[in-house]
């Protein structure tokens, strides 16, 4: 740790920050756990946030909230953990941190920063104390006399509190004991978006319980820091400015090497996704076990197989389909039933051979050609009665007690449940997902909450799978796209090229809102996107044989060269030319089944083309003509043409991912793919075509469709 200097930072930063023993004992401990490379990025990062949150308390211009945006399941902890620690260093004695808003996820962040700092019992010399709302007793006990031992033995005090009114009250009893002249706090706000925000119809006047509790505990404490930490920020972006919670600036914590978030499963080709039938969720209402369900069990046993041989021996699996809990019983009956069947099944010779024939023929379905070579069904199939034996069915909800006790001991578990499912909470090894709760309006930043497939899986990934409609795959798509404009929204506010209260979200390819409407007044958001993507392909052959011809006449008349944007070392990324708005409006004017499809509009891009003096045309790679293989569904629509960065870690990245691939961010450019279409995992013969991403520069964002004549 010697040789670390505040200069390792990515950007200098002017605030004088100590790396002291607290920043020293995670760091070593991020080490040991994450790698090198992986603990140097998290000190970085936390150390510049820290600097620069520093450098908004010394203006008195502006609020003490400053808004952290990370990614589902992407490790936002670890930043936190390290935050902490840098901020002990430098002379804070106090954090109050929300664990979340029921006792699970209270126990998981106590739990936590219990075992990050090294705390067994509250007299360890060297040591922060930690109090919790769940311990009331000890919270009640603070009082100056407390204090001063702990501010003469340099012992900072940790409070984890649930996000509600009377567990938030006992925190707040417990600080008007406290001189705050004596205090030196920051506040954590985990899951900021939610449960914190005043719900109160006129808040001008009124807040909410949790949101009255959140401001007097500023006020207690004299407008400490107060972090908001979320991977959903959409109602936190668009807070009025009386809110006291509004956010000042923000910062992001990138996501780690290895995560698999939207970008992995639900853009390009990705074989993780499999479309069930809508009736099944019919089925499951009638209180029948669908098809799916059954495969996807058999799956989750198979994939737990394979996971012990890469070196893990636990595994999970998740069943969310009904918020309401009456469902859930019926589910884990279902579920149990299943599981003891086939454990009595293969309990005798003849029975074991029909089940293993059985797996044996979803073991060729739903693994790949790769996985197949590795882990051939033969080499494996003696393991499979073993971990049937030790799949336990677990009930997550409130009724749910009798099955969750010994979690711990329970190396292969199925969680069926519905809010307990979502939000904060982290599966390990999640290799099967069965989803099929959606709403028709429901609400991005919930929707996207819900998506606990995401997570550092790229070692197992392979064997992983998401059942779930086509309806709700495709909508998950959509939210990556939604997602990365607004990644790419707060990297442009990181480097004070936007403001908070400038940022947009997109809304034109989906009904869902961005966030609840009793926290944000919509009214106010603004919506258009960067890309228009094609998403319907074209499945006549002479249509795409005409399309095709029309396409390469077009190139004919243009100069292309190469270009390596979107990458980070010399490797080409594309080929790039210049035309007309003429050209390229007499272009869409002859293809055929392409621009008179949603999202396009040929008035609204005739309208934006003839303020262009040039258009960029932007050929992307196509596999040495072989073209780009695309799933596509029964309707035709393809699910996502654009492929996503190599690297989640932005710093590890060669290539950024084809919306990166932008040669002038002011200007129009249109990407052309040339795309192989599968269908049911087989190629459609004959209809290699190519298909068009749009990039419409932000300043013309103003343009709606509604207001053009």
């Amino acid at each position: 740790m010697e040789e670390y200097t505040i200069l390792d930072v990515e950007q200098k930063v002017s605030h004088d920050t100590v790396i002291g023993e607290y920043a020293e004992h995670i760091f070593a401990m991020h080490k040991k756990k994450y790698g090198d490379r992986a603990a140097q990025a998290v000190i970085e990062r936390a150390v510049k946030i820290y600097a620069e949150s520093q450098g908004q308390v010394e203006n008195t211009s502006v609020n003490n909230n400053v808004l952290l945006v990370g990614k589902v399941q992407s490790g936002k902890t670890s930043n936190l953990e390290m935050l902490s620690a840098i901020a002990f260093d430098n002379g804070y004695n106090m954090l109050i941190i929300y664990g979340g808003y029921d006792n699970t996820l209270l126990e998981q962040t106590t739990g936590r920063f219990k075992k990050t700092f090294g705390i067994e019992d509250m007299g360890e010399r060297g040591k922060p104390i930690l109090l919790s709302t769940a311990m009331p007793n000890e919270l009640a006990a603070l009082n100056n006399d407390i204090l001063e031992e702990l501010i003469e033995e340099e012992k900072p005090i940790i409070i984890t509190a649930m996000k509600r009114p009377n567990a938030l009250d006992k925190v707040n009893t417990a600080l008007k004991k406290l001189d705050a002249s004596k205090i030196k706090a920051y506040i954590i706000d985990d899951e900021g978006d939610q449960a914190s925000l005043n719900t109160s119809k006129d808040k001008s006047a009124d807040s909410s319980a949790t949101y009255a509790q959140i401001c007097e505990m500023k006020r207690l404490l004299r407008e400490p820091l107060y972090f908001s930490v979320t991977a959903t920020p959409h109602a936190n972006i668009f807070l009025d400015d009386i809110s006291e919670l509004c956010p000042a600036s923000a910062k992001l914590i990138e996501p780690g090497e290895g995560y698999c978030g939207g970008e992995c499963y639900h853009m390009g080709d990705s074989d993780a996704i499999f479309p069930i039938d809508p009736d099944d969720t019919v089925a499951m209402d009638e209180g029948r076990m669908p098809d799916s369900l059954r495969e996807a069990l058999y799956h989750f046993i198979l994939a737990s197989v394979i996971i012990k041989y890469k070196g893990e021996e636990e595994s999970t699996m998740i069943i969310h389909s009904y918020r309401n809990k009456d469902p859930h019983s019926l589910i884990y009956t279902m579920v149990n039933s299943f599981r003891d069947n086939l454990i009595s099944q293969m309990s005798d010779g003849e029975g074991k051979e029909i089940a293993l024939r059985k797996f044996s023929s979803m073991y060729d379905k739903y693994f790949s050609e790769e996985v197949k070579e590795r882990y051939p069904f033969d080499a494996i199939k003696e393991d499979i009665p073993k971990v049937t034996k030790k799949v336990y069915v677990i009930l997550k909800n409130s009724d749910g007690a009798a099955t969750q006790g010994f979690e711990a001991l329970k190396r292969h578990r199925i969680y069926v449940g519905g809010d307990l499912l979502q939000r904060g909470v982290t599966f390990e090894n999640l290799l099967t997902t069965y989803y099929t709760r959606w709403a028709a309006q429901g609400n991005m930043d919930t929707n996207l909450q819900r998506a606990r497939w995401f997570g550092y899986r790229r070692k197992y990934l392979d064997i992983c799978k998401i059942f779930t409609t086509k309806e709700i795959s495709e909508q998950y798509s959509v939210l990556t796209d939604i997602e990365l404009e607004l990644w790419e929204q707060f990297h442009d506010v990181q480097e004070g090229n936007l403001r908070i209260d400038e940022m947009i979200i997109s809304a034109d390819s989906t009904k869902q809102r961005p966030t609840r409407g009793n926290v944000v007044n919509v009214k106010k958001l603004y919506f258009k996107k960067n890309w228009m993507k094609q998403r319907q392909g074209v499945f006549d052959v002479n249509q795409v044989s005409y399309n095709n011809a029309i396409v390469n006449q077009f190139f004919d008349t243009l100069e292309f060269s190469e270009t390596t944007v979107g990458r980070t070392d010399d490797v080409t990324s594309a080929l790039t030319a210049k035309c007309t708005p003429v050209q390229f409006a007499n272009l869409m004017e002859v293809m055929q089944g392409i621009f008179e499809h949603d999202p396009f509009d040929k008035v609204y891009l005739n309208k934006i083309l003839s303020e262009e003096s040039e258009i960029n045309i932007i050929i992307m790679p196509d596999n040495d003509g072989n073209g780009r293989k695309r799933r596509f569904y029964s309707d035709n629509n393809v699910n996502n043409i654009h492929q996503g960065p190599d690297k989640t870690e932005v710093a590890a990245r060669k290539y950024h991912g084809d919306a990166a691939v932008v040669i002038d961010k002011q200007q129009i450019n249109i990407q052309i793919h040339k795309i192989r279409p599968y269908k049911d995992g087989e190629e459609v013969e004959g209809c290699m075509q190519y298909m068009f991403a749009i990039f419409i520069p932000r300043a013309k964002k103003y343009y709606v469709r509604g207001d053009i004549e």
